[in-house]
């Protein structure tokens, strides 16, 4: 038989049997309303009604209200549902708002630790400096700092310098290796011009320590205004906070020791000239110019940018070159200006290399090597035990510098390091450490590089034009 809740209208399946002739009382799961379930008779007549005790307008109110009630689902049931769905409702808003807050916890916490430990997350993450450095922090991995930094410009001779000088020191707690020094000259809309790089005299600061530092540029441009230095990591790119300051606009003269034979001037010094004036002293210079350059020749590299490049090999070198004795061994004859500006950058650097040479010949008066070695004159000291630098002009089959390589190593040498001032692009690297420039593929002449024994003299590096 179906039951029917007179309070909330919920119907209810029920076994006949249990209910009995006599009927039960029973109570909705629903509302919690109780009554007592009869039997239907055979006829189909309803039970008779149960004697309650109410008036008939009593019963009608509790009827309408039923019928409210089951219309609106209000009733016991209705009100605990909603009470669990409000119970609910207020969990799930609590736990999102606890999720939130933490959250915002941890990124602020997170994004305060990336701020105070910028340093160690930078030398963790060396990329991250340039982001650092977009939002306007400084990044100083090296735990140095750079102070009293100067620049000046000077002549060297005919040949406009620009020196800078300053000091490193270390800020931190603990022992600190020194990176290298950069250096960029900008120009007045603070693009790059030209930029230079240089090691310290000393490999490690201890807590407290610093170090003088003084680094030069030869024939700089003249429409640089400002430069930048900063520290940068040995073979990467720079990280740390830079340096800004006004480039001078002219050599210095306050403060120069005359030179030998010559007494201080009583007079002020002269005025710095202007960039135009300058630009007129370097056109004066005797390197570049009309008359000194063969009309076969095409001018590859400047006397200015060939010192570059020596300057920046040195610095490369120099590392390596540190720890224990070394000579450099010129091969003759075409690296023998190589050579001496190379060891002079060397000793700007503070390193003293001893000398040798030995003279070697594969071209002759040919313009493609022979490939036979002649050995004119071997190195005038003993070479057993000794570290040699190999130094030679042009790296383009390499048979030359294996030849002299093997040549120290049968002849005892403990290490043999070599190095060039061009490789052709063509060249192998195996055997060969270092060089200052690649080459294009033409036949080189100048800066002791000849044609036929010609053009050795010529202070650029150039090509000739029909070959």
């Amino acid at each position: 038989m179906i039951l029917v809740c007179p309070s909330c209208d919920t119907r209810y399946f029920a076994d006949d049997s249990k209910i009995g002739k006599e009927g039960r009382r029973v109570r909705c799961a629903t509302c919690g309303h109780a009554w007592t379930a009869k039997m239907q008779e055979e006829d189909g007549a309803p039970p008779p009604a149960e004697e309650t005790g109410l008036t008939r307008e009593q019963v009608e109110r509790l009827r309408q209200t039923a019928q409210a009630n089951s219309k609106t689902r209000a009733g016991p049931h209705a009100e605990f549902r909603a009470q669990q769905h409000a119970k609910r409702k207020r969990d799930r808003s609590r736990a999102v708002t606890i999720a939130w807050v933490s959250v915002a916890i941890v990124f602020i916490g997170t994004l305060g630790a990336a701020v105070l430990f910028r340093n160690e997350v930078a030398n963790a993450f060396p990329k991250v400096a340039s982001l650092y450095q977009l939002v306007g922090l400084d990044v100083n991995r090296f735990g140095l700092v750079l102070e009293n930094v100067d620049a000046k410009r000077s002549f060297d001779g005919t040949t406009p310098v620009v020196t800078v000088t300053g000091a490193a020191v270390n800020t931190s707690e603990e022992a600190q290796p020194t990176p290298q020094l950069r250096v960029t000259l900008k120009d007045e809309s603070g693009k790059e011009v030209q930029t230079w790089t240089d090691d310290f005299a000393v490999a490690v600061l201890g807590p407290g320590e610093r170090t003088e530092f003084t680094t030069r540029f030869e024939a700089p441009p003249v429409e640089t205004y400002r430069l930048s230095v900063t520290f940068a990591e040995k073979g990467g790119g720079d990280i740390g906070s830079e340096t800004h300051i006004e480039a001078p606009g002219g050599p210095a003269h306050e403060g120069e020791a005359p030179a030998d034979g010559e007494a201080a001037p009583d007079t002020e010094s002269p005025p710095r000239p202007t960039p135009t004036e300058l630009m007129r002293r370097r056109r004066r210079r005797p390197t570049i110019t009309d008359h000194s350059i063969p009309a076969n020749v095409d001018v590859l590299l400047t006397e200015g940018e060939v010192q570059a490049r020596i300057d920046d090999l040195a610095a490369r070198l120099a590392p390596r070159l540190s720890n224990g004795e070394w000579t450099g061994v010129v091969v003759l004859l075409g690296a023998t200006p190589f050579a001496a500006d190379l060891l002079r950058a060397f000793s700007r650097l503070g390193l003293d290399l001893g000398f040798d040479a030995i003279w070697l010949q594969s071209y002759a008066d040919a313009r493609e090597s022979s490939g036979r070695m002649q050995v004119h004159a071997d190195v005038a000291r003993p070479v057993e035990g000794r570290n040699i630098l190999l130094i030679d002009d042009v790296f383009d089959s390499g048979k030359t510098i294996a030849f002299a390589r093997q040549h120290f190593i049968q002849k005892g040498a403990n290490e043999v390091l070599t190095c060039v001032f061009a490789r052709k692009p063509d060249a192998a690297v195996e055997g060969l450490d270092a060089w200052a420039w690649d080459a294009p593929p033409r036949f080189l002449v100048g800066y002791g590089m000849d044609d036929a024994g010609m053009m050795r003299g010529l202070p650029f590096v150039g090509a000739m034009k029909n070959a």
